[in-house]
């Protein structure tokens, strides 16, 4: 009986999980217009380099931070961005290609408290720096502006999808396995794994 009942609260906790991370939460960042912001960057530079692994074995990508300043107004943003954005957009010395940078982003925590504390720390040092020459925090440290927040929602929403897929795929194949041919099984496994690794890509 215990047995039993620890199976179905591990179970429920897997499942809320599950739909809480690909769905909810990326539902959430699509719908939440009042932490988006248009802002115009005139110069910016690399904060923090992040390497992202399982289990500190499998490397699974980088995550790349930086400081971005507004002349006109003074403010000084932490953005969470791709690879290439600082040197697509700006020079070798941080100074905006044209007449400086718009981005538009969401407003929130970083993903980790380990990463959040780092990035606090740093920004504050560049505000405390920069602070004689009037520039401030337009954010709360630790905050980032998340350029390609809807990019990703969207892409774990699908990941979320293919799995909800394949385990549906599995259920018919275990219920009639005799009707599909005897390679579908390594196939659906294969298929699942590939599934499963592009999944913790999109959540790392």
């Amino acid at each position: 009986m215990k047995n039993r009942v620890y199976k179905i609260l591990v179970t429920i906790i897997l499942v809320v999980s599950f739909i809480g991370v690909f769905f909810v939460m990326s539902i959430m960042d699509l719908m939440n217009t009042k932490d988006v912001y248009e802002r115009h960057i005139d110069v910016a530079g690399e904060l923090l380099v992040v390497e992202n692994s399982i289990n500190g074995i499998i490397p699974t990508g980088k995550d790349y931070y930086y400081v971005g300043l507004n002349d006109e107004t003074g403010e000084i943003y932490t953005i969470h961005a791709g690879k290439k954005w600082l040197e697509k957009n700006f020079d070798s010395e941080g100074n905006a290609n044209g007449n400086g940078v718009s981005i538009k982003g969401l407003s929130k925590r970083a993903n980790d408290f380990k990463v959040e504390k780092e990035l606090a720390n740093r920004i504050t040092q560049i505000a405390d720096d920069f602070g004689e020459y009037g520039y401030e925090l337009a954010q709360v440290p630790g905050y980032v502006l998340e350029i390609n927040y809807v990019r990703d929602a969207i892409m774990k929403i699908f990941a979320g999808i293919l799995i909800l897929g394949m385990a549906a795929l599995y259920v018919v194949f275990k219920k009639k396995a005799d009707v599909f041919p005897a390679w579908t099984g390594k196939a659906i496994l294969a298929g699942f794994v590939l599934i499963l690794i592009f999944s913790l890509w999109t959540i790392l």
